[in-house]
Protein backbone atom coordinates (compact mmCIF):
# COMPACT_ATOMS: atom_id res chain seq x y z
CA UNK A 1 0.00 0.00 0.00
CA UNK A 2 2.63 2.32 0.92
CA UNK A 3 4.44 1.34 -2.77
CA UNK A 4 0.87 2.33 -4.43
CA UNK A 5 0.69 5.62 -2.62
CA UNK A 6 3.89 7.19 -3.28
CA UNK A 7 3.62 5.93 -7.27
CA UNK A 8 0.65 8.03 -7.13
CA UNK A 9 1.85 10.91 -5.78
CA UNK A 10 4.93 10.34 -8.17
CA UNK A 11 2.23 10.28 -10.91
CA UNK A 12 0.89 13.28 -10.00
CA UNK A 13 3.58 14.98 -9.84
CA UNK A 14 4.90 14.40 -13.16
CA UNK A 15 1.40 15.30 -14.60
CA UNK A 16 2.28 18.66 -13.51
CA UNK A 17 5.49 18.85 -14.32
CA UNK A 18 4.43 17.88 -17.78
CA UNK A 19 1.34 20.33 -18.03
CA UNK A 20 4.09 23.26 -16.85
CA UNK A 21 6.08 21.92 -19.91
CA UNK A 22 3.49 22.02 -22.36
CA UNK A 23 2.99 22.91 -25.14
CA UNK A 24 7.04 21.81 -26.25
CA UNK A 25 7.05 18.34 -26.77
CA UNK A 26 10.24 17.15 -24.65
CA UNK A 27 12.57 13.59 -24.71
CA UNK A 28 14.29 12.72 -21.36
CA UNK A 29 17.97 12.93 -22.56
CA UNK A 30 20.33 12.64 -19.01
CA UNK A 31 21.01 12.43 -15.86
CA UNK A 32 23.43 13.20 -13.41
CA UNK A 33 23.85 12.23 -9.23
CA UNK A 34 24.73 14.62 -7.06
CA UNK A 35 26.81 14.76 -3.39
CA UNK A 36 22.95 14.90 -1.81
CA UNK A 37 22.04 12.21 -3.51
CA UNK A 38 19.49 14.05 -5.76
CA UNK A 39 19.01 13.21 -9.10
CA UNK A 40 19.19 15.90 -12.11
CA UNK A 41 17.03 14.99 -15.21
CA UNK A 42 16.81 16.61 -18.55
CA UNK A 43 14.58 17.07 -20.81
CA UNK A 44 15.26 18.45 -24.59
CA UNK A 45 11.97 20.27 -26.23
CA UNK A 46 11.52 20.17 -29.67
CA UNK A 47 12.24 23.76 -29.71
CA UNK A 48 15.70 23.36 -28.40
CA UNK A 49 14.53 24.32 -24.59
CA UNK A 50 15.26 22.43 -21.61
CA UNK A 51 13.38 21.27 -18.59
CA UNK A 52 15.43 20.02 -15.69
CA UNK A 53 13.85 17.99 -13.00
CA UNK A 54 15.62 17.25 -9.76
CA UNK A 55 14.46 13.82 -8.36
CA UNK A 56 14.54 12.95 -4.67
CA UNK A 57 17.39 10.19 -3.21
CA UNK A 58 14.34 7.72 -3.68
CA UNK A 59 13.68 8.60 -6.70
CA UNK A 60 9.65 8.62 -5.81
CA UNK A 61 9.25 12.74 -5.55
CA UNK A 62 9.93 15.93 -8.07
CA UNK A 63 11.59 18.43 -5.85
CA UNK A 64 12.61 20.99 -8.10
CA UNK A 65 10.99 21.68 -11.55
CA UNK A 66 13.08 24.21 -13.77
CA UNK A 67 12.50 25.41 -17.67
CA UNK A 68 14.59 27.41 -19.88
CA UNK A 69 15.08 28.70 -23.02
CA UNK A 70 14.77 28.09 -25.99
CA UNK A 71 17.77 30.33 -27.80
CA UNK A 72 18.60 31.35 -30.80
CA UNK A 73 20.99 28.86 -32.16
CA UNK A 74 21.88 26.83 -29.11
CA UNK A 75 21.13 23.59 -28.85
CA UNK A 76 21.31 21.14 -26.05
CA UNK A 77 23.85 18.49 -25.84
CA UNK A 78 24.04 17.05 -22.35
CA UNK A 79 24.13 17.05 -18.65
CA UNK A 80 26.36 16.02 -15.65
CA UNK A 81 26.16 16.73 -12.14
CA UNK A 82 29.47 17.53 -9.83
CA UNK A 83 29.91 16.13 -6.08
CA UNK A 84 29.07 19.48 -4.38
CA UNK A 85 25.33 18.71 -6.28
CA UNK A 86 25.88 21.41 -8.76
CA UNK A 87 24.77 20.52 -12.23
CA UNK A 88 26.14 21.52 -15.85
CA UNK A 89 24.78 21.40 -18.91
CA UNK A 90 26.30 21.47 -22.68
CA UNK A 91 25.13 23.65 -24.96
CA UNK A 92 26.35 23.96 -28.87
CA UNK A 93 25.90 26.84 -31.02
CA UNK A 94 25.31 26.72 -34.65
CA UNK A 95 28.97 27.45 -35.36
CA UNK A 96 30.48 24.61 -33.26
CA UNK A 97 30.92 27.12 -30.05
CA UNK A 98 30.13 25.24 -26.72
CA UNK A 99 28.32 26.66 -23.88
CA UNK A 100 28.81 25.31 -20.60
CA UNK A 101 25.84 25.91 -17.76
CA UNK A 102 26.37 25.79 -13.95
CA UNK A 103 23.40 25.47 -12.01
CA UNK A 104 23.15 25.36 -8.50
CA UNK A 105 21.39 22.60 -6.37
CA UNK A 106 17.86 24.27 -6.77
CA UNK A 107 19.03 24.29 -10.74
CA UNK A 108 19.22 27.77 -10.55
CA UNK A 109 21.49 29.43 -13.01
CA UNK A 110 24.65 30.75 -11.88
CA UNK A 111 27.23 30.76 -14.74
CA UNK A 112 28.19 29.91 -18.18
CA UNK A 113 31.40 29.55 -20.30
CA UNK A 114 32.35 29.56 -23.79
CA UNK A 115 34.72 27.37 -25.71
CA UNK A 116 35.53 27.40 -29.68
CA UNK A 117 34.41 27.53 -32.22
CA UNK A 118 37.59 25.19 -33.03
CA UNK A 119 37.51 24.14 -37.03
CA UNK A 120 36.46 20.49 -37.31
CA UNK A 121 35.45 19.70 -33.66
CA UNK A 122 32.00 19.27 -31.90
CA UNK A 123 31.67 19.42 -28.60
CA UNK A 124 30.01 16.06 -27.69
CA UNK A 125 29.40 15.18 -24.04
CA UNK A 126 30.78 16.15 -20.42
CA UNK A 127 30.72 14.26 -17.24
CA UNK A 128 31.82 15.87 -13.61
CA UNK A 129 34.98 15.13 -11.61
CA UNK A 130 33.66 14.16 -8.34
CA UNK A 131 37.16 15.54 -6.56
CA UNK A 132 37.84 19.72 -7.56
CA UNK A 133 33.96 20.30 -9.61
CA UNK A 134 36.36 20.66 -12.89
CA UNK A 135 34.14 19.56 -15.65
CA UNK A 136 35.85 16.95 -18.19
CA UNK A 137 34.38 17.73 -21.62
CA UNK A 138 34.31 14.87 -25.25
CA UNK A 139 35.15 16.98 -28.48
CA UNK A 140 35.22 14.91 -31.69
CA UNK A 141 37.01 15.76 -34.89
CA UNK A 142 35.42 15.16 -38.03
CA UNK A 143 37.77 12.16 -38.68
CA UNK A 144 36.96 10.60 -35.54
CA UNK A 145 39.43 11.45 -33.21
CA UNK A 146 39.15 13.22 -29.93
CA UNK A 147 39.84 15.46 -27.54
CA UNK A 148 39.38 16.19 -23.43
CA UNK A 149 38.89 19.31 -21.71
CA UNK A 150 39.15 19.57 -17.96
CA UNK A 151 37.17 23.04 -17.52
CA UNK A 152 36.48 24.98 -14.54
CA UNK A 153 34.28 28.11 -13.98
CA UNK A 154 36.61 30.28 -15.49
CA UNK A 155 38.08 28.31 -18.57
CA UNK A 156 39.86 25.29 -19.34
CA UNK A 157 41.98 24.12 -16.35
CA UNK A 158 43.79 21.07 -18.70
CA UNK A 159 43.94 19.54 -21.79
CA UNK A 160 43.96 15.89 -22.10
CA UNK A 161 45.33 15.22 -25.57
CA UNK A 162 43.75 14.24 -28.48
CA UNK A 163 43.60 9.98 -29.15
CA UNK A 164 42.78 8.54 -32.26
CA UNK A 165 41.24 8.48 -35.12
CA UNK A 166 40.78 4.25 -34.66
CA UNK A 167 38.70 2.44 -37.80
CA UNK A 168 35.27 1.23 -36.93
CA UNK A 169 35.18 3.06 -34.13
CA UNK A 170 33.87 6.15 -32.72
CA UNK A 171 33.79 8.09 -29.16
CA UNK A 172 31.05 8.19 -26.99
CA UNK A 173 31.45 9.66 -23.14
CA UNK A 174 34.27 10.00 -20.81
CA UNK A 175 34.50 10.06 -17.04
CA UNK A 176 36.23 11.13 -14.58
CA UNK A 177 37.05 8.52 -11.31
CA UNK A 178 36.63 9.94 -7.23
CA UNK A 179 39.86 10.79 -5.35
CA UNK A 180 38.61 12.44 -2.71
CA UNK A 181 35.54 13.96 -1.75
CA UNK A 182 34.04 17.07 -0.89
CA UNK A 183 30.61 18.00 1.16
CA UNK A 184 27.72 18.93 -0.64
CA UNK A 185 27.07 22.25 -0.63
CA UNK A 186 23.23 23.81 1.22
CA UNK A 187 20.40 24.06 -0.82
CA UNK A 188 19.66 27.06 -2.64
CA UNK A 189 16.14 29.12 -2.42
CA UNK A 190 14.02 27.40 -4.73
CA UNK A 191 11.09 30.34 -4.53
CA UNK A 192 9.43 31.52 -7.81
CA UNK A 193 11.91 34.95 -7.30
CA UNK A 194 14.70 33.07 -7.72
CA UNK A 195 13.64 31.10 -10.85
CA UNK A 196 12.87 34.15 -12.23
CA UNK A 197 15.96 36.20 -11.36
CA UNK A 198 18.12 32.44 -12.71
CA UNK A 199 16.00 32.56 -16.18
CA UNK A 200 17.29 36.27 -16.76
CA UNK A 201 20.38 35.09 -16.54
CA UNK A 202 20.70 32.44 -18.48
CA UNK A 203 19.33 34.49 -21.12
CA UNK A 204 21.26 37.64 -20.59
CA UNK A 205 24.19 35.17 -20.55
CA UNK A 206 23.50 33.11 -23.79
CA UNK A 207 22.55 36.22 -26.06
CA UNK A 208 25.77 38.83 -24.63
CA UNK A 209 28.05 35.86 -26.60
CA UNK A 210 26.76 36.59 -29.74
CA UNK A 211 25.79 39.80 -30.17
Amino acid sequence: MIARSRLRVLVAAVAICIVAMAPRVASAQATGVGGDGNTSLLWKGTDSSIALWRLDPTLGQITVNRSYGPYVGYTPVALTTDIASYTHVLWRYTDGTAAIWTLDPALNFTATVFFGPYFGWTAESLSADPTNGSIRVLWKRTDGAVAIFAVGPTGVLGYEGVYGPYLGYEPAAAVSGPRALRSAAKMPSTNASSEEKSKKAAAAAMARHHN
